[in-house]
């Protein structure tokens, strides 16, 4: 284990991420992975990276990886959420929210998510009270605001 040196990988991860030079992206993020197994973050990182080159089956198992790690982080069950259900993975990705929203129920996002699969599925009434709920957990969430208003 060397934190010092995943620290810096990430953050070379990150440099390239944002130019972006996803394959020297996901080298970095991969050194880092290795030098901090334990760290989510950088398992996160990993599957960004990996999901901006298309690799969507390397980039779920990164997702998990950092879940089985790192529970108590919302945002890694709710970026998988994210990734399934760009790939239409309606029921995977419903699953994950429920799992960010069970990490941290402060969280709007995750509500927001499960209403845009309530709408999709045209369950409109479901879809508009977890857009609200979204809203109380944050009331400056626009996404939320503005999807409740596109069911009006």
């Amino acid at each position: 284990s060397d934190p010092a040196g995943a620290i810096a990988y990430n953050a070379l991860g990150i440099a390239y991420l944002e130019k972006p030079d996803y394959p020297k992206a996901l080298a970095a993020f991969e050194d880092a992975v290795s030098r901090a197994p334990l760290w989510a973050y950088a398992w996160h990182n990993k599957a960004l990276a990996e999901s901006q080159m298309g690799n969507y089956r390397a980039a779920i198992k990164s997702y998990q990886h950092g879940i089985e790690v790192a529970p108590q982080y919302f945002y890694l069950p709710y970026n998988l959420g994210t990734l399934y259900q760009s790939l239409n993975r309606l029921h995977d990705a419903e699953a994950q929210y429920k799992k960010a929203v069970k990490a941290d129920d402060t969280k709007g996002e995750p509500y927001n998510a499960l209403g845009t699969i309530r709408a999709i599925q045209g369950k409109r009434d479901e879809a508009r009270r977890l857009f609200e709920r979204a809203l109380q957990k944050d009331p400056n969430l626009e996404i939320a605001r503005r999807n409740l208003a596109a069911l009006q």
